[in-house]
């Protein structure tokens, strides 16, 4: 009958083998009896950011987290040696493993991640949403849902294979795919999955090519000249909405909230600045600047001023008829079929296009950076899928050049 305690100590990089990222993986080394075995916390952190006499994390800036969890993970190791001691005064490091395993074995990969997208206060309702749909679709497919011992490559290609069959995608499965590889790499930051068992890196999906349709100049004047009797005010303001996406690359969920709040007047005129729902990032717009008409005045303006407020509500007050803004945007969606049957435009309208087609207009006009910005793009080849080449913008271009020789 051995009564020694099991030992337990953080060791770094044991394989001496760092990641292409120049980290290394921290494990914890249980020993009794001579025999040891070892455990993955989930945490890689870079050489300098080890000291190997403490055994413990240094000058990184999330130090005290990294820490406390190669703590907690410990404590909980000895939780399991002190109760199953009371049956088994032999408990080895061998049990141990064992009942770690099987511990990991009954978390459930779906309810984790159920969790933790409830826990992420920085979502917005309609990414949650999102989210939520991916998980309960991979519950449904698994039926009897899926615990992280059962994630392997068979398991996603089966469920690629039931997205296909409901008639899925490739770019809406790469979505899928997306979500959950997320919370599988977060699964292995908290050391339930191993870093080398997580199978989604592995999945590759080549998602369709997406044809962006912007709006002709000639489809635009169609729109702004509609007119709209009484009975039509919810479709004239959709299309207001419409159009101010065309003139400032608002994103629905930002344009629909436009509020007094988010306008600044300047002694240029007016400037939008808001924190974007889906990037988290500045938008700063100034409105003087875009879409002047032939008189020097900014057509987004006039619609700030048509739609103004004094309150803290939004200036598209009517189009918030439901609770999220993916509700109100397949709203919006469906009356824009009507409103480009009223204008005879050719182009499929959707809250993208409006975007698209503000895009479009300044790709050609401007330097490409300064629509990356105004786009919130964070890498320049996103702003460049709007670069359309047609004929008739070579023949443009071509006739401006006077010196070939």
């Amino acid at each position: 009958m051995s009564k020694k305690a099991i030992r337990y100590t953080p060791v770094y990089n044991r394989k001496k083998q760092l990641n292409k990222d120049g980290t290394g993986l921290i494990q914890i080394e249980a020993y009794k009896d001579a025999a040891r075995v070892y455990f993955s916390t989930g945490i890689y952190v870079k050489p300098a950011s080890w000291d190997n006499s403490k055994c413990m994390v240094i000058k990184h800036p999330d130090s005290y987290d990294l820490n406390n969890r190669v703590i907690q993970f410990i404590e909980q190791c000895k939780d399991i040696e002190h109760k199953r001691n009371r049956t088994n005064p032999d408990f080895s490091v061998y049990d141990l493993k064992n009942a770690m395993e099987n511990l990991a074995a009954g978390e459930s990969f779906i309810s984790f991640t159920l969790a933790q997208i409830e826990k992420q206060k920085n979502l917005s309702a309609a990414t949650q949403v999102k989210y939520k749909k991916t998980i309960n679709t991979f519950h449904e497919f698994s039926k009897t849902g899926v615990t992280f011992a059962q994630l392997n490559n068979k398991l996603i290609d089966d469920f690629d294979y039931y997205l296909i069959s409901e008639g899925l995608i490739p770019s809406t499965r790469k979505l899928y795919f997306k979500t959950l590889a997320k919370y599988a790499r977060l699964a292995v930051r908290h050391g339930l999955l191993e870093h080398n068992k997580n199978p989604f890196p592995d999945k590759k999906i080549i998602a369709d090519k997406t044809t962006r349709y912007s709006l002709t100049d000639k489809e635009l004047k169609s729109l702004e000249g509609l007119k709209f009797v009484p009975a039509q005010q919810h479709l004239e303001v959709i299309r207001d909405l419409f159009l101010l996406q065309c003139y400032t690359g608002l994103r629905f969920s930002d344009a629909s909230r436009l509020s007094k709040e988010h306008v600044h007047k300047t002694n240029e005129g007016i400037e939008v600045r808001m924190i974007s729902e889906k990037e988290n990032k500045t938008v700063n717009l100034p409105l003087a600047y875009l879409f002047r008409d032939k008189g020097r005045q900014s057509r987004p303006e006039r619609l700030i001023k048509k739609y103004w407020r004094d309150d803290k509500h939004p200036f598209f007050l009517s189009l918030k008829t439901q609770q999220t803004s993916s509700a109100n945007n397949q709203y919006v969606n469906r009356q824009l079929k009507e409103i480009q049957a009223m204008a005879g435009v050719q182009t499929k309208l959707t809250n993208h296009v409006g975007r698209h087609t503000f895009a479009t207009y300044l790709v050609w006009r401007v330097p490409l950076p300064i629509v990356q910005e105004l786009l919130q793009h964070s890498k320049v080849e996103t702003t460049m899928i709007y670069i359309h080449v047609g004929s008739d913008k070579v023949k443009e271009h071509l006739k401006k050049i006077t010196d070939w020789i």
